[in-house]
């Protein structure tokens, strides 16, 4: 047995989703833990891998994926964000994966890089950001609908998100990250996404005090923000560079 991803549940333990070796072929599946770490509910995800989670205020998880032999077959008739219940299986699927300009080869979903994939539960709509294609996403459950936007990257124009967070007053940060690899700069900050209704596209707006720049080998100041971990309530959570502890609560000012 695999696990793809993680993310901590409300009760202590954590849901998460992996794949199975079995007799004969693989399974893909949605678990959720106890806090003592035993195994309290299981549903099965078919052929689709799962590589973002996370669990609604209503209890029903929602995933980020991609389906492997869908892929193979060249069958984009498929959806990539899908929202289940331990008890009823799939409820719903959301984002055509015809609709989104993904390579055909390679998986969706963890780590930081360009082709990486976000996806947060928030207090009233779900959120996920595609580093691939420059979107933002919503969704809103209780009309099932779904809101896309297309980033404008300014003033990072060769940044990637590393992580996307929402806090409870529904306000959307991401911590960016950039290389230029002709000066050897690096360059991290931290930015709120700003969407309007009538508009198509998005904008990143700086937090200020937070974008900081250096080239490879150079002293990083103590304090100098590195990226956000998550949300808790309206406070952010994130990491600054060189600093011990590694995470710090700070509510990011309007």
């Amino acid at each position: 047995m695999w696990l793809v991803a993680a993310a901590p549940a409300t009760n202590g333990g954590a849901i998460v989703s992996g794949h199975a070796s079995i007799d004969p072929g693989i399974t893909y599946f949605l678990a959720e833990t106890s806090a003592s770490g035993g195994v309290v509910s299981v549903a099965r995800t078919e052929t689709f891998v799962a590589a973002r989670i996370c669990k609604a205020s209503d209890g029903t998880i929602w995933t980020l994926g991609r389906d492997p032999q869908k892929e193979s077959a060249h069958d984009a008739d498929y959806p990539l964000v899908r929202q289940y219940s331990f008890e009823s299986g799939l409820l719903h699927g959301y984002l055509s994966r015809a609709l989104v300009d993904l390579r055909r080869t390679g998986s969706i979903g963890g780590g930081e890089g360009p082709n990486a994939t976000f996806l947060v539960c928030g207090k009233d709509r779900i959120s996920l950001y595609l580093n691939e294609t420059k979107e933002y996403i919503e969704i809103d459950p209780s009309t099932e609908s779904l809101k896309r936007w297309k980033m404008d990257m300014a003033p990072l124009p060769e940044a990637r998100v590393t992580a996307l967070a929402v806090t409870d007053n529904g306000r959307v940060y991401a911590s960016l990250f950039e290389v230029q690899p002709e000066t050897e700069t690096k360059t991290h900050g931290l930015f709120e996404l700003r969407t309007r209704q009538a508009s198509s596209v998005g904008n990143w707006v700086v937090v200020n005090g937070t974008l900081n720049s250096h080239r490879e080998g150079d002293t990083v100041p103590k304090d100098a923000f590195f990226r956000v971990w998550g949300a808790d309530g309206n406070d952010l959570v994130i990491r600054r560079q060189e600093n011990d502890p590694d995470m710090s609560w700070v509510r990011a000012i309007p």
